[in-house]
């Protein structure tokens, strides 16, 4: 750091002492950009602590980020399934009135008969393709579950475990406890 008689070391306690220091050597030297000089070390520490405080102000999260996505991730998929499930349920329902209607067609009435049938096979397609998607989404959630399970577990084993020194005596990949 330079200042205006050699040897002789600035340090600035805060902003104000900073900033006042700046307006003296501005109107004694006229030399800003030497004041600048001067003052950036101290200005910088002061920014850098206002950082910090902020920092550690800052409420943190409960949960690492990475299990919050899980978690959201897994109740999406929950939600999806859920709602597939209805879904399910409500083409079920289509599927047995258009059969009972089926069955309340007279055999004779051959058009109307075969317009029934086809609504009844489509609808069984439509059953089976719900059926299907229902089945991935019940895969999903399992296997979404099984992850935030075990983000819960490393969570409540990190945080009851002893913390641990590793001290390297030797070349990396030794260490000793």
């Amino acid at each position: 750091m330079t200042s205006p008689s050699p040897g002789v070391q600035l340090s600035l306690p805060d902003l104000d002492a900073a900033i006042a220091m700046l307006a003296r050597a501005v109107a004694t030297s006229g030399r800003e950009r030497a004041a600048h000089a001067l003052l950036d070390p101290a200005v910088h520490a002061a920014r850098e602590a206002a950082w910090a405080r902020e920092e550690a102000a800052r409420p943190r999260p409960t949960i690492p980020r990475e299990h919050q996505r899980n978690q959201d991730a897994l109740a999406r998929a929950r939600a999806r399934r859920d709602a597939e499930a209805e879904l399910v349920a409500f083409i079920r329902t289509e599927l047995e009135s258009r059969q009972a209607e089926l069955e309340r067609v007279p055999f004779w009435a051959r058009k109307r008969r075969t317009t029934t049938e086809d609504a009844v096979r489509r609808t069984e397609g439509v059953v089976d393709r719900a059926l299907t998607y229902l089945g991935s989404q019940d895969t999903t959630v399992t296997g979404l579950t099984a992850i935030v399970d075990a983000d819960t577990n490393s969570a409540i084993s990190m945080r009851t475990a002893p913390s641990e020194t590793v001290m390297r005596s030797g070349p990396p990949g030794t260490a000793e406890t």
